[in-house]
C-alpha cells in the first residue's frame, strides 16, 4: 500500500511462489500481482477462480535447490568407506535420524535402545548429501521433502506423526509423484 501511496508500485516487480500443493487459501492470491507462480496446474485453477488473470500465471513446479540435481558421488563414496568394517569384510548397515529442530523428538530418540548404529542429528544445511548417501527416506508430510526425495531416487516411507489432517499426506504424495507408492509406518524402528 505504501509503494503505491508513493507512486512506486509500477516500478517494484510483485511476484508470489506457491509451494503448496492442495491447500491454497484465497488472501495468498492477491490480484495486483505481477506473476504467480505455482508447482501445479490444479493449484493454478484454483487461482483462476479466485481472480488471478491467466496472464499473471505460471506453472514452475515445485521449487527444489538445484544442488538436489547433483550428483554425490564422491559422498557416498566416502561415507561408504566409513561404513565398511574390514575385519567382517562387509558394510555396516545404521540410521541417521535428522530431526531438524524438533528437540523433544531427538531427546526421545536419543534415550534408544537401538540394535543398529544410530545418528541422532538436528538441522543440516546439505540434506541433499545426506539424501545422496542414504538407501530409503522415511519422513512427515512435506511436498519439498517428498520432492528431493523423488529426485534423489530415494524409496519414501511416509511416517505419520502427531495429528495430522485426515489423507493430508495421501494428497500430498499423489501430487508429488501420481503414481508413488508410499507405506505408513504403524511401528516404531527400534
Amino acid at each position: 500500500m505504501k509503494l503505491k501511496w508513493q507512486g512506486l508500485h509500477k516500478k517494484v516487480v510483485f511476484v508470489t511462489v506457491i509451494t503448496d500443493l492442495n491447500t491454497c487459501h484465497r488472501t495468498w492470491f492477491n490480484t495486483g500481482v505481477n506473476r504467480c507462480y505455482f508447482p501445479l496446474d490444479e493449484v493454478a485453477k484454483r487461482a483462476l477462480v479466485d481472480g488471478l488473470e491467466s496472464s499473471q500465471i505460471r506453472v514452475f513446479g515445485l521449487p527444489v535447490r538445484p544442488s538436489f540435481c547433483r550428483p554425490v558421488k564422491k559422498t557416498a563414496r566416502a561415507l561408504g568407506e566409513a561404513l565398511f568394517n574390514v575385519e567382517l569384510g562387509k558394510p555396516i548397515g545404521q540410521i541417521i535420524i535428522i530431526c531438524v529442530r524438533n528437540k523433544i523428538l531427538a531427546s526421545t530418540l536419543e534415550t534408544g535402545p537401538w540394535k543398529v548404529p544410530v545418528k541422532i542429528r538436528g538441522f543440516e544445511t546439505q540434506t541433499e548429501k545426506w539424501m545422496g548417501a542414504c538407501d530409503c527416506i522415511i519422513t512427515e508430510d512435506g511436498p519439498g521433502t517428498i520432492a528431493e526425495a523423488l529426485i534423489r531416487g530415494l524409496p519414501i516411507m511416509k511416517q505419520q506423526l502427531g495429528n495430522c489432517i485426515a489423507g493430508s499426506g495421501v494428497v500430498l504424495v499423489q501430487s508429488v509423484c501420481p503414481r508413488a507408492r508410499r507405506v505408513l509406518l504403524k511401528h516404531k524402528c527400534y
